[in-house]
């Protein structure tokens, strides 16, 4: 059922994902026991019971602990939606051609929610999967808008759309039957953007300007709650990336230089008003702080 990827996807306790991915990280093999994962938690068993019988209530994992079908879908997707983790960059506005070797009468399928949308030349139906939209132009074609991409570098962008877009391939093919995609290319790398997130640079030129910049290849702004530098030229944005990267990296090594700089600082004041420093070293610091 393409719903079950349409609704909102079930809010665990923190203990229940501790469980889960304790329990994926063991050999497919192991006797799982909940004595044994009370030992590897250092808790009591009493206190992980209730989380066991949630997560074989809501069919995550099996009567012998093991990791359902549903648990490892749940797991699939929090691990891609938790994306922005110790990641750099975000990719967006990624349009993906899917080319449909064959294509069912979407209109007869009544357990999927499809709904009808035109622009200025073509008409079709779309649904929502994988946190994309998938619009279907007739039965030789269809388009997915992709969610954002979190990386480090644009191989890693790269890689990971590859990715995504062999798992929706799948998801599709399984859902709606009798659909079996050919093959797929970039619709519009035209229209994508690539930012650094909590850009070092961009959050200095909001400090000072006060204001978001563009000049049609490289942008400044805040645009979710976070200084961002952004490639949104799309036929240049991963090559593009790839130089603020380079830029940004020094930035950052220049805060922190100057972090440590304001540190030592503030250690020799505080050295100076308990008069501790001995005269000889009071005036080497003076001539270090002569220009």
């Amino acid at each position: 059922m393409v719903r079950k990827y349409v609704r909102k996807v079930t809010s665990l306790h923190k203990t229940e994902l501790l469980i889960l991915f304790y329990i994926t990280s063991l050999e497919e093999w192991k006797i799982i026991t909940q004595t044994d994962v009370a030992k590897a938690f250092n808790k009591p068993i009493t206190s992980l019971n209730y989380h066991f019988t949630k997560l074989r209530d809501r069919g995550f994992i099996a009567k012998d602990n093991h990791l359902t079908n549903n648990g490892r879908k749940y797991l699939r997707y929090l691990k891609h939606w938790d994306k922005t983790l110790n990641k750099m960059v975000r990719a967006h506005k990624i349009q993906i051609i899917l080319y449909l070797l064959r294509c069912p009468n979407l209109e007869e399928l009544k357990n999927i929610v499809f709904t009808p949308f035109t622009n200025n030349r073509y008409r079709g139906l779309k649904c929502e999967l994988m946190g994309c939209e998938v619009m279907f132009y007739g039965d030789k074609k269809a388009v997915a808008v992709i969610p954002d991409i979190y990386g480090n570098s644009d191989e890693e962008i790269s890689a990971a759309v590859v990715d995504f877009i062999s798992q929706l391939i799948d998801v599709l093919e399984s859902e709606i039957q009798g659909l079996k995609v050919d093959n797929y290319k970039p619709a519009r790398f035209t229209s994508m953007h690539v930012a650094i997130l909590d850009s070092v640079i961009a959050e200095s030129f909001l400090l000072e300007k006060g204001h978001c910049h563009s000049n049609g290849r490289v942008a400044i702004d805040r645009s979710h709650g976070r200084p961002e530098l952004e490639a949104e030229k799309g036929e240049t944005a991963l090559e593009d990336i790839e130089v603020l990267i380079k830029y940004e990296s020094l930035a950052r090594e220049n805060q922190k230089l100057k972090k440590k700089v304001e540190e030592v600082e503030f250690c020799l004041e505080k050295i100076r008003k308990k008069d501790l420093v001995p005269i000889e070293v009071n005036s080497f610091v003076k001539t270090l702080e002569k220009p």
